[in-house]
């Protein structure tokens, strides 16, 4: 993966409108916000959409990222989670698809290529492993607050936990996720 400031680099040109350097971006981050998709959304159905959503709301709102609040990298992966989520509301509201009786394009589209399929289980299975080594206390505080949704303070109440404890147990697990999945903080080595 690149550096943090190839990225905030990259920012700044796809602010000014450089559609090359939110390819390099693209290409670059794909594979970890795509393994974090599946991860949310358990199952590839509607992940290539959400990726591609994703990246669609970077180019819209590349003004709006601010470096003072985070890597571009966790900025991109908070707006995929985002998706994701809506995604899964959608689905479990019944409300997905709605509005067409029938996607003839998916029907008659081919589906992934191997190599796509090849790395979508790659960065799967990085995120998987990368969940395994967190303990079960931060694995559920994580799968709450990301993967379900919960804000911090549903989380702890659904968790019975006080609301620091789990914030604490987020901020200790997000850095291991980080460490795992080779996801480098601005100044780091």
């Amino acid at each position: 993966m690149t550096s943090e400031t190839s990225h905030r680099a990259w920012m700044d040109a796809i602010a000014g409108g450089d559609a090359g350097a939110l390819r390099r971006l693209y290409d670059d981050t794909r594979r970890t916000i795509f393994g974090l998709i599946l991860a949310v959304l358990g199952t590839r159905d509607g992940a290539d959409d959400v990726l591609a959503d994703t990246y669609v709301q970077v180019w819209r709102r590349a003004q709006r990222y601010d470096e003072e609040r985070g890597t571009v990298l966790v900025w991109v992966a908070s707006i995929a989670r985002h998706r994701a989520i809506d995604r899964l509301r959608a689905r479990r509201r019944g409300t997905l698809g709605r509005t067409e009786a029938c996607d003839w394009n998916a029907l008659s589209s081919p589906g992934p290529t191997p190599l796509q399929a090849s790395l979508c289980g790659e960065a799967h299975g990085e995120v998987r492993h990368a969940l395994e080594r967190l303990t079960d206390d931060q694995r559920r505080a994580i799968e709450v607050v990301f993967f379900e949704g919960l804000s911090h303070t549903e989380a702890a109440e659904a968790l019975g936990q006080p609301l620091g404890t789990l914030k604490g147990r987020v901020r200790s697990a997000m850095g291991i996720l980080r460490r795992e999945l080779g996801i480098r903080e601005e100044g780091a080595v």
